[in-house]
């Protein structure tokens, strides 16, 4: 989601206009984000007598009967994923012909936040960032699915110090995957030549990330699709030992691998990033399950915790620093050891 779509630092949620007081059995229904998916609340379940997080999706084809029956199915698949780094989806109904998602109120600030605040990460703490986003991404592949916008604004940092991978980013789409989908700077090569969406894209993504919190740039970069097509055909890369010669060669290395224009010489799953990065860290080699289905479904955009990274509000003074000093420029993630 651009960061437009959220509510600015200093204005409370409920300045955004047009929200609803109820959906279902949700009432006081506070509006903390909005994009051309749909909208999030902060909602509150008088049966549990708590707050959660609703994310209200807007139908888009003629067709709402199909679209309505099509998204309760993957939702329903999506809630099946359990793992300690993704909020699971705890409900998904229709009412008033809006399909909605509900889950956790998960406070804490996005990863794009804290870099824009406190700047690059040290060697340690993008790697420990990079190692949980890897196992929240390999829960989502064995669940069958492809998530298409892993990029720093589609993870938190909660204030407990988890890290959680969301997706408010994409623009829903219901077509073909020949289009490219995603937030550019983050889409492999392939991505941008029209190719569909794979577990080799999701990897490539997580090895631009990790380089985005170690240098705050980004591996190729471009003003807009175009340019960075041409950029990747043309070879025009930045290394990471050029922008941050003080990393260990062997953590470059791997996000180098993560990162390969050839979709084939990337890191076969998640769990091997995963592996692999423990490793230069001197953490010892660190293995998930692999993913079991040979062809994952793309998740659309909207799925994936459903609607958990919405407390992405740092003026709300629940909210508090996230991010501990570090020393020189490089700063260090509060909680990270």
């Amino acid at each position: 989601m651009d960061k437009s779509q959220l509510p600015t630092e200093g204005s409370p949620a409920s300045a955004l206009p047009g929200e609803l007081d109820r959906w279902g059995p949700f009432e006081r229904l506070q509006r903390v984000g909005r994009g051309s998916f749909g909208e999030v609340y902060r909602a509150f379940d008088p049966t549990l007598q708590r707050h959660v997080a609703l994310k209200l999706l807007l139908p888009r084809r003629l067709d709402r009967d199909a679209e309505t029956s099509s998204l309760l199915k993957e939702a329903r698949a999506m809630a099946k994923v359990r793992h300690p780094n993704v909020v699971p989806i705890y409900g998904v109904d229709q009412h008033e012909g809006r399909v909605g998602f509900w889950s956790d109120f998960v406070e804490g600030q996005t990863l794009s936040h804290i870099l824009a605040t406190q700047g690059p990460l040290g060697a340690r703490e993008a790697a420990l960032v990079g190692i949980d986003v890897s196992r929240a991404v390999g829960a989502v592949h064995a669940a069958g699915f492809i998530h298409r916008d892993i990029k720093a604004g589609n993870v938190m940092r909660e204030t407990g110090g988890r890290i959680l991978l969301m997706d408010f980013g994409l623009t829903y789409e219901s077509g073909s995957d020949s289009h490219p989908s995603g937030t550019p700077t983050y889409m492999a090569p392939e991505l941008l030549a029209g190719r569909a969406a794979t577990v080799a894209s999701d990897v490539y993504a997580i090895g631009v990330l990790i380089f985005n919190l170690l240098t705050a740039g980004y591996p190729v970069e471009g003003s807009d699709i175009g340019k960075l097509r041409t950029a990747h055909g043309t070879g025009a890369r930045r290394t990471l030992l050029d922008m941050r010669p003080d990393l260990p060669q062997a953590l470059a290395h791997v996000v180098e691998t993560a990162i390969h224009p050839d979709p084939g010489k990337r890191f076969g799953s998640a769990g091997q990033l995963v592996a692999a990065l423990s490793e230069a860290i001197g953490m010892g080699s660190q293995t998930m399950a692999a993913a079991p289905p040979a062809r994952p479904r793309v998740l659309r955009p909207f799925m994936l915790a459903a609607a958990a990274a919405v407390a992405v509000l740092p003026a709300w003074p629940q909210l508090r620093a996230l991010v501990a000093p570090g020393h020189g420029a490089h700063r260090q993630l509060g909680g990270a050891q």
